[in-house]
Formats: structure tokens, C-alpha cells, sequence
């Protein structure tokens, strides 16, 4: 668990100084409504590399469905 919080963490840090998100609320409040497959699936590196932290937080609508957006986010 600690390694993938670190790795987590760099993640986001790399996203925020690169601007592709505006701050760490914005993560959170997207990412807390992730489906638990989905959240799997990135930990596990399974979902496609053009899935970034700025497309989750903004660039895409995302359902609230969690079938919904397994759909559009694992293709």
C-alpha cells in the first residue's frame, strides 16, 4: 500500500507542476467518484496511456455510473 500511495502522490505532483490540473481539490473531487475497478485498473498501470489525471479532472464528462464509466474510460 505505502508504494502505490508514493507513486500516487508523484503522480499528482508531476500533474500539478505541469498545470494539467489546478490543484489537488480538483483531483480529489473527481477522483473520489471513481469506480473502484477503475481506481484498480490505474494503480495496476491497465488503463490507456492517454488516461491523465488532467483528462479525469475535466476534460471528460464523467458519469456518475460506475458501469458507465468503466465504458468510457477502458477504451
Amino acid at each position: 500500500e505505502l508504494p502505490k500511495a508514493v507513486a500516487r502522490g508523484r503522480f499528482w505532483f508531476e500533474q500539478l507542476a505541469a498545470g494539467e490540473v489546478s490543484s489537488l481539490q480538483a483531483i480529489a473531487d473527481r477522483l473520489a467518484l471513481l469506480a473502484p475497478g477503475i481506481v484498480e485498473a490505474i494503480l495496476d498501470g491497465e488503463l490507456p496511456v492517454d488516461l491523465s489525471a488532467a483528462r479525469l479532472t475535466g476534460q471528460v464528462e464523467l458519469p456518475l455510473d460506475w458501469n458507465n464509466q468503466q465504458r468510457l474510460l477502458s477504451h
